[in-house]
């Protein structure tokens, strides 16, 4: 007969111990009420997919040019490549 409270004091500690080790005591987390900044809530936009793009490109043709270049890039191609960044910058590039 001693055997009943015995358990049923093993069983308060142990869910005691479960909700203390679990703070949200098992509730659901809240979502954010708003996009992430910079997300405008749907992912990015065609335009910041071109821009993306284009920098990618970018770099690709930079990393090319410095290999040609024999890993450093010549002031010519430094150039080249300023202009397209600044291009790119100004929202003018090939999409």
């Amino acid at each position: 007969m001693r055997l009943f409270p015995i358990v049923t004091v093993l069983s308060v500690l142990l869910v005691a111990s479960a909700a203390a080790a679990d703070p949200m005591n098992g509730m659901a987390v809240p979502r954010p009420s708003s996009p992430p900044m910079g997300m405008g809530g749907g992912g990015p936009t065609t335009a910041e997919l071109h821009r993306a793009k284009a920098l990618k490109d970018l770099r690709e043709e930079g990393i090319k040019l410095q290999q040609e270049d024999g890993g450093t890039l010549t002031d010519p191609h430094l150039d080249y490549l300023q202009q397209k960044l600044l291009a790119i910058q100004r929202g003018e590039y090939d999409y």
